[in-house]
């Protein structure tokens, strides 16, 4: 934790962990709640070798990817949808780019 004395301190657990906050206001009353936190894998990805392809001709671009749910091809010109796994490619240029993203939604808030 960065700093347990500030109201926005900044976790990096490394195993999913429960954090436990207790505030105390001018009048001494006192409130309690808590988080998990989840700590996710890096996404993976292997994609195929280089290919090859005539003019105005396609290809699949395939990938085998794990812990992805957000795919995003660059450049997106010549491919029917830059933002699937495994685009289709007629391409007027050479090279392709594949970044993965994983949406996190591991913040579980629990009440006391």
């Amino acid at each position: 934790m960065s700093n347990t004395g500030i109201y926005n301190p900044v976790a990096s657990p490394v195993s999913a962990t429960k954090y436990f906050v207790k505030v105390t206001d001018e009048n001494n009353c006192i409130a309690l709640d808590s988080v998990t936190v989840d700590v996710l894998p890096i996404p993976k990805v292997s994609t195929l070798d280089n290919a090859s392809v005539c003019l105005n001709s396609s290809v699949a671009l395939t990938t085998n990817a794990s812990y992805a749910n957000t795919f995003t091809w660059s450049p997106s010109t010549g491919l029917n949808n830059p933002y699937i796994q495994n685009p289709i490619a007629a391409p007027a240029i050479s090279t392709y780019i594949l970044l993965l993203q994983v949406m996190v939604f591991a913040a579980k808030k629990i009440l006391f």
